[in-house]
């Protein structure tokens, strides 16, 4: 098959064009690096020709909530009428669990983004498939680079069911070869086989490698900044038409 990937050098971008091409695929890589933009459909309308599926793993590192909603809605609504024109069979947006939630998305910008991406989505002509996956292993070092202050890192208070994004990235592979029954409702969840809080997760990473995200905090804390919902778990696909059997310790002997 022929298969774009919009997000192509992303984090979760990097492992859906290699196991695609680990598969045998052909893989068209979209990002401005390869010269297409998906915010700019001339650029995107002629680099979607003979392609039969997409996979949106864009990833708009945007937190005001307007500037994260206009650019989510900008790159779905070109991608999803740039594959139209081109009779792709099928897309696939790579979302996050819980972001149709309104509470959810009331103390974070780019979860409403991520919502009104997916809405944008489902008004599609194209047959859509959303993953509406659960935090992965990826983010925390992120996470902590951005919240950490000298020796403080002050965390949002965030329930999580991590994993992975290797699976992620091989459930999209799975979900574009069409080798899946897709729900009626059209999105699929992947959650990962332990809870706990952002914090919890981040003091276990440091307390087997001394580091995270190249930082050493000696104070890790929580504060529920991100709102109530997020805190009690509103981002944790429950029931998961998947759950990743990955422990946090098993992805530390392999990272």
């Amino acid at each position: 098959m022929k298969i774009a990937v919009a997000g192509a050098t992303g984090t979760i971008g990097t492992k859906i064009c290699t196991e695609l091409e680990k598969r045998g695929h052909q893989v068209v890589p979209l990002s401005p690096s390869t010269g297409v933009d998906a915010s700019v459909l001339e650029s995107l309308t002629p680099a979607l020709a003979g392609v039969d599926v997409v996979i949106d793993a864009l990833n708009h590192t945007v937190m005001n909530r307007r500037k994260a909603e206009e650019l989510f809605k900008l790159t779905a609504s070109n991608i999803a009428q740039a594959a139209a024109e081109n009779q792709v069979k099928r897309i696939v947006c790579i979302s996050i669990a819980g972001v149709q939630d309104a509470a959810v998305c009331r103390g974070y910008g780019y979860y409403s983004g991520k919502a009104v991406q997916e809405n944008t989505y489902k008004a599609s002509p194209v047959e859509t498939v959303i993953i509406h996956s659960a935090q992965w292993f990826e983010i925390l070092p992120t996470l902590v680079k951005q919240v950490t202050f000298g020796p403080v890192s002050v965390l949002p208070t965030m329930k999580m069911s991590p994993l992975p994004a290797a699976p992620v990235a091989q459930l999209a592979c799975d979900i574009a070869e069409g080798q899946m029954n897709i729900p009626d409702s059209g999105v699929i969840s992947i959650r990962g086989a332990e809870e706990g809080t952002a914090a919890e997760f981040v003091k276990r990473i440091l307390a087997a490698r001394g580091e995270i995200g190249g930082k050493h905090p000696k104070l890790v804390w929580q504060l529920p900044y991100l709102g109530s919902a997020i805190a009690k778990g509103g981002l944790i696909p429950d029931p998961a038409d998947r759950t990743d059997p990955t422990t946090l310790n098993d992805w530390l002997t392999t990272e």
